[in-house]
């Protein structure tokens, strides 16, 4: 056990670690929140698949730029950059359903820009963890990493559907915002 945690030696992956956990736990509430909004908004199939692939294609098609863009610029600018882009498109679709002026043309257009944003992120990430923690730390970190990821894919939906049936898509919204 001390062996798989080596990693959390490093005090630089120890804060990403911490910050990527509750990134990927609120991020992973998204798709649940967003798809009940959309529900709530036009309760149609093709209006949720819209907006669902609004984010899906904008991401396919800015992810091999945002590696290009990874390897040229310094990856803690363009993660950070990425995630003020995410909460200021999570914050606008919150905004939109508490005021009642969300419309699925809008949720899509934000969903667009926050795919292309995640595009950009994932290239710096897997970049930017040999700079936070040793050589011989590295597999350690990628399989801690590796886990959390697993574990919010299976516990954030749970947690947005918690969320969203006690409060609403716009409260998982802004608890993803906050994470």
């Amino acid at each position: 056990m001390i062996r798989a945690l080596a990693a959390m030696q490093d005090k630089g992956f120890r804060w990403f670690f911490l910050a990527r956990a509750i990134t990927l736990i609120a991020g992973s509430m998204s798709s649940i929140a967003l798809a009940f909004a959309v529900l709530e908004i036009d309760n149609d199939a093709r209006s949720l698949s819209l907006v669902l692939a609004a984010f899906t294609v904008s991401n396919i098609v800015f992810l091999l730029f945002g590696g290009v863009i990874a390897d040229r610029l310094p990856r803690a600018l363009i993660i950070q950059s990425c995630y003020v882009i995410d909460i200021l498109t999570v914050g606008a679709m919150a905004t939109l359903l508490f005021s009642g002026t969300a419309t699925v043309p809008l949720l899509a257009l934000l969903s667009v820009v926050n795919g292309a944003s995640t595009a950009f992120v994932l290239p710096a990430m897997q970049g930017i963890i040999p700079q936070l923690t040793s050589p011989e730390h590295l597999q350690q970190a990628n399989a801690m990493l590796s886990f959390v990821r697993s574990a919010t894919t299976i516990g954030g939906p749970i947690i947005a559907g918690i969320v969203v049936a006690a409060a609403g898509p716009a409260w998982a919204m802004v608890v993803q915002g906050i994470g």
